[in-house]
């Protein structure tokens, strides 16, 4: 096995292929930054966030990202750093923050919740669909490998 990028990341997490520009998409959530990893290079490029992040989603531009903070969704521009609000995440308990998130067939983005630090029944599964967010289910103690 051959270690493809040395990253150093404190929780990576939520790797995603963006096919069209030949890109990891992953997360170091602890480290709050979105990242675009090219395997053909070997180059990473980071973007940091204001927040902990749970995923991220490649949008129909390359270079405007889907990421799921602590407490809200918005695009991130990846070359400016730039942020633009989606919809707050509505936690029902303190100390919550996102966790693992992938888009469906229907193009639809879900994103789960989490107790951080780990805590059972204290997180949701949500679906973001016409601009809200909707509770699919709840309570969950952690979503993870949402595919």
């Amino acid at each position: 096995m051959e270690l493809a990028l040395d990253a150093k990341a404190a929780l990576a997490e939520g790797p995603r292929w963006d096919a069209r520009i030949a890109r990891l998409l992953w997360v170091d959530i602890y480290g709050c930054t979105l990242h675009r990893f090219d395997p053909a290079s070997g180059e990473d490029e980071a973007t940091p966030l204001p927040a902990t992040v749970g995923a991220a989603a490649p949008t129909q531009d390359p270079d405007r990202v889907l990421v799921a903070l602590a407490d809200r969704l918005a695009i991130v521009d990846v070359r400016s750093g730039e942020l633009e609000p989606l919809v707050d995440v509505p936690h029902a308990h303190p100390g919550l923050r996102t966790n693992d998130g992938a888009v469906d067939p229907a193009g639809r983005f879900w994103i789960g919740t989490m107790a951080d630090p780990e805590a059972p029944d204290k997180g949701a599964l949500y679906r973001l669909e016409g601009g809200g967010l909707t509770t699919v289910l709840e309570p969950i103690s952690l979503s993870n490998g949402l595919d």
